[in-house]
């Protein structure tokens, strides 16, 4: 009797234990991990990585623009999930940043919602000096989206 009532708790933990992976659903990296920066000016947010850009998608109607920003973040430490290239932000011929960072922004615009893109053009620390990076307040690389 006790073997078939230690069976039958095995069976009933294994069955438990399918049902639970079965229903788990794993976060992508990106989505549960932050990474905190330091950005320099308060800046747009936007819809897509790369607005404004040549690559901004108009619909026919005009009534939606990826180029609009739909919201500001402010200045200082703040948090990104990751990043993805994109169309280029650029200050200058010799200023310049192709990398957009997914994040959440201060001030959503009505109508839209988080999360939205910047450019990494504007975080601050030495690592970011240079053309086309994308580093975190401890100098480690924002991972790809």
């Amino acid at each position: 009797m006790w073997r078939r009532l230690g069976l039958i708790f095995s069976l009933l933990g294994l069955i438990a234990l399918c049902v639970g992976l079965s229903v788990a659903v794993p976060t992508p990296a990106s989505a549960r991990t932050v990474h905190w920066v330091s950005l320099r000016p308060v800046y747009a947010g936007y819809p897509l990585p790369g607005a404004p850009s040549n690559q901004c998608s108009v619909s026919i109607d005009r009534q939606y623009s990826s180029c609009a920003p739909v919201g500001w973040i402010h200045a200082g430490r703040n948090y990104v999930y990751c990043k993805s290239w994109g169309g280029n932000f650029e200050y200058s011929d010799r200023l310049y940043n192709h990398w957009w960072l997914k994040t959440d922004l201060d001030v959503v615009d009505k109508g839209h919602s988080n999360p939205a893109w910047i450019s990494a053009f504007f975080l601050a620390g030495p690592k970011n000096a240079r053309n086309d990076t994308a580093f975190d307040i401890n100098g480690q690389e924002i991972p790809n989206c």
